[in-house]
């Protein structure tokens, strides 16, 4: 990792940090030295929280133009938007403007305002500081530019409300997020599986907690570290019908051995969208996978799903053949463990 440091920027661009990561689409980057740095600003969302996004680029160069599409991403509910940078890398070296946008309440620093958090822990307020924050930023750049929503974990539940609210979303990644199945579904199977799962003791536990939460759903309660607000809002409220009105290409990963969202859950939206007659979704399931998308000695398997990756940006012409078979081959060469 290359050091970090801050740096006086323009209003609006408060903090810069340079990373060198290894991770989707960032695999190739690390191998060729290309290193990102990251412009931070704040959005003002409806209620006056300010919410922070970081705009990538090269370093020492100037964040692309956004012809080539502008990439707004969405993590899960732990941690700072700022392990993404690696991630997205790649992106940013096929000349598409990336964005990350943080949850409120995380600061640049990598500190977290517990009560702001705690308070915000809910589904809507998720969505509509993502769409703040996306208005803001589309809000420069023209009305004909691709616009490509990556969500993971919980960030692709959020992306696929995000995606059905505003339709100026063309393209949609879901990683590691299922998405047929809604959370309370997921935990029961993930439970009836391990009774030991989580700590939650077994599924008559898990029963009676989901029904407190029915009966208590704005409560400030905390189980599993998140108030019963932030439950209720996700646990009887799958994305699949949101992922279902769009006609937009989507994209969904899944690891087999994914202990937090189950496989099932992703098989079940693919089948929903065959089910649909619907032809928009493909889905790549990873055998052996976790949620972190590693296998079981540990080795990322995240090259594979770069691979996929770039062949989907190819057939919904969001790059060109000749950029897929390079970088493709960029990719083969920098994992030869992977590819034999």
């Amino acid at each position: 990792m290359a050091d970090s440091h801050r740096c006086l920027l323009p209003a609006g661009l408060l903090w810069a940090m340079p990373l060198l990561l290894c991770l989707v689409l960032g695999s190739v980057a690390c191998r060729h030295g290309y290193r990102i740095w990251s412009s931070g600003r704040t959005v003002t969302v409806a209620d006056g929280v300010e919410v922070w996004s970081y705009l990538l680029a090269e370093e020492g160069g100037q964040p692309a133009a956004g012809d080539r599409g502008i990439v707004f991403y969405l993590g899960g509910s732990d941690g700072s938007v700022q392990s993404a940078m690696g991630p997205m890398a790649g992106l940013v070296m096929l000349g598409m403007r990336v964005v990350l946008v943080e949850r409120r309440g995380i600061a640049p620093d990598g500190t977290v305002d517990p009560e702001l958090l705690f308070q915000s822990e809910d589904k809507a307020t998720r969505v509509h500081d993502a769409l703040a924050v996306m208005a803001a930023h589309l809000a420069e750049l023209t009305s004909s530019n691709p616009v490509l929503l990556v969500g993971a974990s919980e960030g692709a539940d959020i992306a696929a409300a995000v995606a059905a609210a505003d339709r100026r979303v063309s393209h949609l990644v879901l990683l590691g997020g299922g998405g047929g199945m809604s959370q309370a579904e997921e935990l029961a199977l993930l439970v009836g599986r391990d009774p030991e799962a989580y700590g939650i003791g077994g599924s008559e536990a898990l029963q009676a907690r989901f029904e407190d939460i029915r009966a208590h759903p704005d409560a400030e309660t905390s189980w599993l570290g998140h108030p019963y607000r932030r439950w209720s809002s996700y646990l009887w409220s799958p994305p699949t019908p949101y992922l279902l009105s769009l006609d937009i290409p989507v994209f969904l990963a899944q690891g087999d051995a994914d202990t937090a969202v189950p496989v099932e859950s992703a098989r079940a939206l693919d089948a929903a969208f065959s089910d649909a007659g619907k032809t928009n979704l493909r889905y790549r399931e990873y055998p052996g996978v976790d949620h972190t998308f590693r296998d079981g000695s540990g080795r990322s398997a995240l090259p594979l799903v770069e691979v996929d990756l770039l062949a989907w940006l190819r057939d919904v012409n969001l790059i060109g053949p000749d950029e897929y078979a390079e970088h493709l081959g960029h990719v083969h060469s920098a994992h030869p463990e992977l590819f034999r």
